[in-house]
């Protein structure tokens, strides 16, 4: 439900990477990563694991056959309102 700022496909390991940005309410930019599970040796579950890289805090998550790993700057309060 949030507009969108750019997307591409990026190759990481030899996999197509999907890459969204959205603008969130008060100018946070979130990044949503969707590789196929395939490319991940241990893939993460159904439900959201949380974690911090760098400055950017992630969510990480499996659905099917795709991985999906969402990460903003403002820390996992950020992440925890867009899923």
């Amino acid at each position: 439900g949030q507009p969108t700022m750019g997307c591409r496909v990026v190759e990481w390991h030899g996999h197509q990477v999907s890459l969204v940005c959205f603008k969130l309410d008060g100018g946070e930019t979130v990044h949503l990563f969707t590789v196929a599970r395939e490319a991940m040796g241990n893939a993460p579950t159904e439900h959201p694991q949380f974690s911090s890289a760098g400055r950017y805090s992630t969510a990480a998550w499996s659905r099917d056959d795709k991985v999906y790993l969402l990460a903003a700057s403002r820390g996992e309060a950020v992440l925890k309102k867009v899923l």
